[in-house]
Order: structure tokens, then sequence, then C-alpha cells
């Protein structure tokens, strides 16, 4: 059996099972009668309408929904269910495009930046050592004396153990479910280190700004990850 979710114009649709399971989720997450009214809609009817959401909540249940999609995504309960897979990741998608307003987009060196700015230091490190679990990320706050790491096998995992942990820490956070526009490309970028059996960590401070650290190539002091990782390629190439 099919359900869907359904706009002003166009809909998607999702295997019933699974569209109850994210609308469970999506309501455990709020509180407010006008959610929970929403989620109920959406389980009687089999479809929720998107575009009918109350103009003062669409913006947080539309959120919401992303935050779902992506926590079924990286869940063990439908890690071997190619089916949910796609009708999941093909909902992210779908929501990115349509909603990039209510969604809000940013790239990953913007992120990092942004969670220093809030008193959280975010590194990343690619490990092409191991053969497993290559991804490192540790997000430390030195006046808090607090610091987590996690070792992962993806960007993706990497990105939500980051989200996660930050949203712990106090400060406002609204911004951290932004969509992360250049995320698949930077993944690549760094993996292509790792897959040369490359270590690389790399980090940014507020004073010392982006810093690229491996055996090979090493760059401080640099004002955009952008910047970084060109120079760091140029480098490469150099010592090629």
């Amino acid at each position: 059996m099919s359900a869907m979710f359904a706009f002003e114009v166009g809909e998607i649709s999702m295997r019933s099972v699974t569209f109850g399971i994210v609308i469970g989720k999506l309501r455990e997450r709020s509180s407010d009668p006008a959610d929970i009214e929403v989620c109920a809609d959406a389980l009687a009817l089999n479809c929720l309408w998107v575009d009918q959401i109350p103009a003062a909540r669409k913006r947080e249940v539309v959120r919401g929904l992303r935050k779902v999609f992506r926590e079924c995504l990286n869940s063990p309960d439908f890690a071997d269910n190619e089916v949910a897979q796609l009708e999941l990741s093909r909902a992210v998608d779908e929501f990115v495009a349509r909603y990039p307003t209510l969604l809000g987009s940013t790239r990953v060196g913007e992120f990092v930046e942004r969670a220093a700015a809030a008193g959280a230091a975010v590194m990343l490190k690619i490990d092409g050592e191991r053969a497993a679990k290559q991804w490192t990320a540790v997000v430390s706050s030195s006046h808090l004396e607090f610091a987590r790491r996690t070792d992962v096998d993806s960007s993706d995992l990497a990105l939500e153990f980051v989200r996660e942990t930050l949203a712990e820490l106090p400060g406002d956070w609204e911004w951290l479910d932004d969509e992360i526009e250049d995320l698949d490309q930077f993944a690549e970028d760094f993996e292509e280190f790792g897959r040369r059996g490359e270590v690389v960590v790399v980090s940014y401070d507020v004073e010392r700004r982006w810093r690229w650290i491996a055996a090979r190539t090493a760059v401080e002091g640099v004002d955009s990850l952008d910047e970084c990782l060109l120079q760091v390629i140029d480098r490469s190439e150099l010592l090629r």
C-alpha cells in the first residue's frame, strides 16, 4: 500500500509502512497542537498535504521532516531496505528543491566557521590507513571543557554526529539543519586523499583560521576551506 507527500502541484509516494514510521517520528518531535493535528491527519489519510500545513508551523514541520528523513536513512533499521532508502533519499531531494527558503543551505566551510563562532571547534579527519571507519569527527569546546569523538564510514554519519553533538551545547543552533550543498563534493575530494593511503586532518580556529595537516602537505592560516583545499591540491600535484 502506498502513501504520499502531496504538494500544491505534484506529489511523491512512499510505502505506507515507511510513511507511518516517518510521521510517527515527526510526531514525537513536537508537542505543539498544530503539529500533532498535522501528523494525525496524515496518518488517517495516508497523505501529508505539505502546503496545507498552517503557515505559522510550516517551517518547523518541514525542517522536522528533513531531520526524520535523515535519521531514517542513517538508521540500521533501514540499512538493508533498498526501497525505503530510495524513497527517503528522493524525499530529502524533493523537499530541499521545493523549500530552499524554509530549509536554508550552507557550505561545509561556513558550517564549521559558524560552529567556531558559537564557541565549538569541529575537526574532520580521513585516515587512509584504516580498512574501515576512515572518517573521524571531533567536536570540542575549550571553555566548557567538552570534547567528543566518533569514527564512522561516511561523511553523512560524521555530519550527523557533529549536528547532534553541537545541539547538546548551549547556544543558538537553529541553523544546524541547513542543507550543506557541497558536502558530496567535499567528501569526494577528502576521500581521494584517503584512497591514496594518506591521513589528513582539517580544522578551523577563529584566530588561526583554516588548517590542513597531512604527512605530505600542510596548509595553515587560510581564510576559507575552498582556498585551503585548492592550495593542498596544488602542492600535492607538485609532489607527484
